[in-house]
């Protein structure tokens, strides 16, 4: 079986970034997403509040890679709404 590395990257941080923004519009403290496929493997992940920058900075890195500068923007923008926002999150 072959994997693809890049088509797997580019999946997963496409629905983190989107888990990010809904997760931010929703007010929630950390993000959930089943059955998300790795090397062949479904997962489940969660990501906290506290771990979106971080994510968002990987996600923007890798994009940046792919010269990808629309998804760049994005996880700038959500960075940088996740830095100037105090958030009132709920608890979940």
């Amino acid at each position: 079986m072959k994997f693809d590395l890049v088509d797997d990257k580019i999946r997963i941080f496409n629905t983190l970034i989107l888990g990010i923004e809904t997760a931010i519009e929703q007010k929630s403290a950390r993000l959930f997403i089943k059955d998300i496929v790795v090397l062949g493997d479904k997962l489940d992940v969660v990501v906290e509040r506290a771990d979106w920058p971080f994510t968002l900075k990987k996600a923007q890195d890798f994009f940046e890679s792919l010269e990808n500068y629309e998804k760049c923007a994005k996880c700038k923008t959500l960075s940088d709404y996740l830095k100037n926002n105090d958030l009132n999150i709920d608890a979940d």
